[in-house]
């Protein structure tokens, strides 16, 4: 069973779809934003764009000029959006969701099962899930997964977490099938027969974040599993960095051992010694040795380029608003992006400056401009 993620928030594509223009609006110089109810969202999960009509158009949010925006550049709410921009003679719609999980399956080649997570990349264990016509799906402790029987219809996954409800839709994807007739011979003696090779292992991999720059740390996660479907135990792996795509060559950044049975974890920094090049994706690639080769056992693909944060919240805190000399002072700092996740790689430097002094107890004193200076790394939490 190979199953792939179609659906990540409503649709994470973008569908477009099109309706005559009525002739309340004929302006094509503004995107309007309008947000869906949990019933819509999930007409639009079940049917696709099709189900999009001019009903959907009830609670306007928001609108940008299209000739000057390129996105929405504000942070949206949790919640389902309906993008609507008015192109010559129809409307031209673009479904967002703006989720509080994200899902990702885990492919042992028979089972049902996907992993869920939070913004951050922690593990959600329990969420309500249904799946299909309302079928609840429940958290497998020793799997470490959530796990459902097949031939699910539709093809709809609600996860509901503090609140919220998020969207996914799936396909099966089947191998391909040489085309016989009546009497067993081919259709076309032409057909090319693409023998299916069953893949070794399966399960997945995940990054601290999808884009990295220059000396960022690179942090991942991977669960592999068997044929059978069964975590792989005690197998030490090789972890090496590559161009994507390619299949040798690649720099070896070391070995690693399972912290539980299919549990991997690594991290290294991204130097120049690495002589990767920026605007390229890489691949992490776990591989086990077979006599004197190497082969490949599990794979993840992360961006490598020098971009530029934007929208970095800073706030800064004290334990108490008095102090009094003999008294530690404690500060607290956050550093944060537009979707308040924290910055990785994050440092500060911090300053304790003189203030106003009025009152001195000698002819002459010397007073320092700067009492204290200390730089550190912010917690990546």
């Amino acid at each position: 069973l190979l199953l792939s993620l179609l659906f990540a928030g409503i649709l994470a594509n973008g569908s477009n779809a099109q309706n005559k223009l009525s002739a309340s609006r004929q302006s094509g110089h503004f995107t309007y934003i309008y947000k869906l109810t949990d019933k819509e969202a999930y007409a639009v999960a079940a049917g696709a764009a099709a189900a999009v009509n001019d009903a959907f158009m009830h609670s306007l949010v928001d609108s940008f000029r299209v000739d000057t925006k390129k996105s929405y550049p504000k942070k949206m709410p949790f919640g389902h959006y309906l993008y609507v921009t008015p192109v010559a003679n129809n409307l031209v719609y673009s479904l967002e969701q703006v989720g509080n999980v994200n899902l990702q399956f885990v492919n042992n080649l028979k089972d049902f099962q996907f992993r869920i997570t939070d913004l951050k990349g922690m593990q959600i264990t329990n969420a309500a899930v249904r799946i299909g016509k309302n079928k609840s799906v429940k958290y497998d402790q020793k799997a470490g997964l959530y796990v459902s029987k097949k031939d699910i219809k539709p093809n709809v996954i609600v996860v509901e977490q503090e609140g919220i409800r998020n969207y996914f839709t799936f396909q099966e994807q089947k191998p391909w099938v040489r085309p016989r007739g009546k009497a067993g011979r081919d259709y076309n003696r032409q057909v090319e027969v693409r023998p299916q090779k069953k893949p070794k292992y399966a399960g997945y991999m995940a990054f601290n974040k999808p884009m990295y720059k220059p000396l960022d740390t690179v942090k991942f996660k991977a669960y592999i599993v068997n044929a059978k479907g069964k975590a792989i135990h005690n197998k030490a792996l090789r972890v090496e960095l590559m161009r994507q795509g390619e299949e040798e060559g690649g720099e070896v950044l070391g070995m690693i051992q399972p912290y539980r049975d299919g549990g991997y974890e690594h991290s290294f920094v991204l130097l120049d010694s690495l002589d990767i090049d920026l605007d390229r994706n890489y691949d992490v690639v776990l591989k086990e040795q077979k006599g004197e080769k190497w082969e490949k056992v599990y794979a993840g693909t992360f961006r490598y380029e020098d971009y530029e944060l934007k929208g970095i919240h800073f706030s800064v805190r004290t334990d108490k608003e008095v102090h009094s000399p003999g008294n530690p002072v404690t500060v607290y700092m956050k550093a944060a992006d537009e979707n308040d996740l924290a910055v990785p790689d994050g440092r500060v430097e911090i300053t304790a400056i003189t203030g106003n002094v009025r009152t001195f107890y000698d002819q002459r004193a010397f007073v320092k401009d700067t009492l204290w200076t200390k730089e550190m790394a912010l917690d990546p939490v």
